[in-house]
């Protein structure tokens, strides 16, 4: 053993005594619920989905507003009230005007999404 500058009889890398953690990679994505299918429809500045699940029953929907450049402008959330269902969410002017399009995704809390609806008016 050699004594350094410091006075430290030895000296370990501290890489070799405190390695770098195994990066956690994202978490994999919630198994499909499946398709659904709708429409929307714009007056003024209300818009009213109208979305069919198929066989399947979800706990709800989310919802999105889009920008023509892809930034989201509101998100709301709506509980399942039937199949077919429908809905109508109000905008504000301003932002009904930047609306391009919406995207609707039904959920089930313990069984996943659907996947992603884009609707146009």
């Amino acid at each position: 053993m050699s004594q350094n500058g410091f006075g430290l009889k030895e000296v370990v890398l501290l890489t070799l005594l405190n390695p770098a953690p195994t990066p956690v990679g994202p978490a994999p994505p919630p198994p499909l619920y499946g398709s659904i299918t709708g429409s929307i429809t714009k007056s003024g500045n209300t818009f009213r989905f109208s979305v069919n699940f198929g066989a399947n029953k979800p706990d709800g929907v989310n919802s999105a507003f889009f920008a023509a450049t892809g930034g989201v402008i509101t998100v709301s959330t709506a509980s399942y009230s039937g199949n077919p269902m429908s809905w109508s969410i109000n905008l504000s002017s301003k932002q009904a005007a930047l609306a391009s399009y919406a995207q609707v995704v039904a959920y089930t809390t313990g069984g996943g999404t659907s996947d992603t609806l884009t609707l146009n008016w």
